[in-house]
């Protein structure tokens, strides 16, 4: 943001055209952001699951190993976190989206 307010300044342009560039520049760096981060938890969570088919075509030749089966549990459960991690991310943007385009709209978040 202080990179934005250097470029434009208060006196070259009205403070609600100010308001309003700043308010579309800061979407942009959240959407950049997100995409980043979307695709970083992706990558993660498909190299959790290649590795997850490799042990799991290891067990199937060598099924008496119970370090194999651990470590399959392991990696089944970051899968579950990652997961749950953008379920909990997405969770508030659509509560929020759903009472600001419905009226009606009752979040059962405290019931």
């Amino acid at each position: 943001m202080t990179f934005f307010f250097k470029e434009n300044k208060k006196e070259d342009t009205s403070l609600q055209n100010l308001w309003d560039t700043m308010k579309a520049y800061a979407r942009g760096v959240i959407i950049d952001y997100t995409k980043k981060r979307n695709i970083k938890q992706k990558k993660t969570f498909n190299l959790l699951e290649d590795k997850y088919k490799r042990l799991e075509k290891e067990l199937q030749k060598t099924p008496q190993k119970k370090d194999i089966k651990t470590k399959m549990e392991i990696i089944k459960h970051k899968m579950g976190l990652s997961e749950k991690e953008e379920l909990a991310f997405a969770r508030p943007i659509l509560e929020y989206s759903s009472s600001v385009w419905n009226p009606y709209y009752v979040s059962d978040i405290n019931t």
